[in-house]
């Protein structure tokens, strides 16, 4: 019988410019689920492109 693996996609490899990117915004503490600057950044980036009617779920 041959090997079965149940693995998904992340456990493959990352482009070294998006773990680059990662490093670069992985830094000090802040809290969890989206209280947190970027994520309030990205979010009003969101809606600047697609207007207010875009609400994304965290």
């Amino acid at each position: 019988m041959f090997p079965i693996s149940f693995g998904s996609d992340n456990h493959s490899g990352i482009h070294f410019t998006v773990f680059s990117a990662l490093q670069q915004v992985n830094t000090g503490f802040c809290p969890a689920y989206g209280d947190d600057q970027l994520t309030r950044d990205v979010l009003s980036d969101i809606e600047a492109s697609l207007g207010e009617i875009a609400r994304p779920f965290l």
